[in-house]
């Protein structure tokens, strides 16, 4: 006997998935969801038959999960892009050397009037500048 005809027969003959029945019971402060009826009321009793497969839907659902992880990657995408490190370096000795201009300049508009606030100001941010 040919195999496809077997597997054909046994697919045909296997009973299908019934619909089950679940029931809500309540025993005082107890309550417990089962598939045998309760010993006394049921309080609640309701079929749970699988829906069937529905093709649109599952394809509506991925389209829906993939644009939610979209989303979710460019809201937690980096605000900034990341720079080498040789290129934080040029940057940092360029930043550095037009705040020590600046500092130099704005000593030389104050002159020797200047408070130690100021020049404490001034050094703080060469300092982070030349880090």
């Amino acid at each position: 006997m040919d195999v496809r005809v077997v597997v054909l027969w046994l697919t045909m003959a296997s009973p299908l998935a019934s619909a089950q029945q679940v029931f809500k019971c309540v025993d005082g402060e107890r309550v417990s969801y089962q598939s045998e009826p309760c010993p006394g009321q049921a309080t609640r009793a309701w079929d749970a038959s699988p829906a069937p497969f529905d093709p649109y839907k599952a394809a509506r659902v991925e389209t829906m999960r993939r644009q939610i992880a979209q989303e979710n990657a460019a809201r937690n995408a980096p605000k900034y892009r990341r720079r080498s490190s040789a290129q934080v370096r040029q940057s940092s000795a360029n930043d550095c050397v037009a705040v020590k201009a600046q500092r130099d300049a704005a000593y030389a508009r104050v002159g020797l009037q200047r408070t130690f606030k100021f020049s404490s100001d001034w050094d703080n941010r060469v300092q982070q500048a030349c880090k």
